[in-house]
């Protein structure tokens, strides 16, 4: 395999395991569009996602007006995405009910206000919805367009059948990362170290062990307009991304672990996030969130 088409798969992976792995702000701010679209998806990802939240004050003293909005969570919801030819992505998050919910230790006034179970993303326009289907909002807002996804996804196909795409996808990573780990980093470290030309590779090589390599790419390779970077950690024994992070001029905004089922097909099953919040005092600490995913599909239509 050809070390530029290497790249570009690798790419591509990790653009996938930012749609499943969405951020909380971009998938719980209010918003939505025309629901119906017609066209047919270039990638249509479903799956069922359990997610529990807590957080962790690592010894910072935090004023009980803090701690008042720092409510556990658990919840189970069914998420589809559609991402068209034109780059626009629609994303439909649906509540489900289950019994292992996390009871609130806090002390709340009872709200009779609807429940949202249904958020429809389409366009620049979100929605949402109650148990009964009833619109309880709709808000325009700008939602990036992923046009340059979409060309990686067809440059891609232009080497690959959609047949083998799906494959690989549709385990996340069940099969290797890439076909000869060790002369995929073998080419980085060549290509980094080559002083008669400059790295053309947006993935550079920062660490290396007997078990783990650690890399380096800039998240503008997933979406133009993005400025963090994002290190990967990859089990070189396992031939699988197992770890992320992103950082934003040096500061760290978010820690991700990877979990794979055992067996014959090890399909990513379980995400763990760190993330960085800023609390109304000042205060910055920890947000962790573990979910677990199952009945993952893919389907690309190329």
């Amino acid at each position: 395999m050809k070390k530029t088409r290497v790249q570009k798969f690798i790419i591509f992976f990790i653009s996938t395991i930012f749609l499943v792995n969405c951020n909380e702000d971009y998938i719980n701010r209010p918003q939505v569009s025309n629901d119906e679209n017609s066209t047919k998806a270039l990638l249509e990802i479903s799956y069922k996602m359990t997610t529990t939240r807590d957080y962790e004050t690592a010894g910072t003293s935090v004023p009980d007006s803090d701690l008042a909005i720092l409510n556990p969570s658990s919840e189970k919801q069914e998420i589809k995405m559609d991402l068209f030819e034109n780059g626009q992505l629609d994303i439909t998050i649906e509540e489900v009910d289950f019994s292992n919910k996390i009871r609130n230790p806090h002390k709340i006034l009872p709200d009779d206000s609807p429940k949202i179970v249904k958020t429809v993303i389409s366009g620049n326009t979100i929605k949402m919805y109650d148990a009964n289907g009833n619109l309880l909002n709709s808000e325009n807002i700008p939602i990036p367009n992923h046009s340059d996804l979409v060309k990686t996804i067809k440059d891609i196909g232009k080497e690959f059948s959609p047949e083998d795409i799906n494959e690989v996808i549709t385990t996340m990573q069940g099969h290797h990362l890439v076909e000869n780990l060790e002369e995929f980093i073998k080419n980085l470290d060549e290509e980094y170290n080559d002083l008669l030309k400059p790295p053309g590779s947006p993935i550079t090589i920062i660490q290396q062990g007997e078990n783990f390599v650690t890399l380096r790419m800039p998240l503008n390779n997933v979406e133009p307009e993005m400025s963090q970077e994002s290190v990967l950690l990859i089990d070189k024994t396992l031939n699988k991304v197992v770890g992320t992070r992103i950082y934003d001029n040096n500061q760290l905004l978010q820690t991700t672990f990877y979990g794979y089922n055992e067996g014959e097909v090890q399909s990513l099953n379980a995400i763990k996030t760190v993330q960085k919040i800023q609390l109304s005092s000042g205060n910055k600490i920890d947000m962790v969130s573990c979910s677990k995913i199952d009945d993952m599909e893919f389907n690309l239509n190329l």
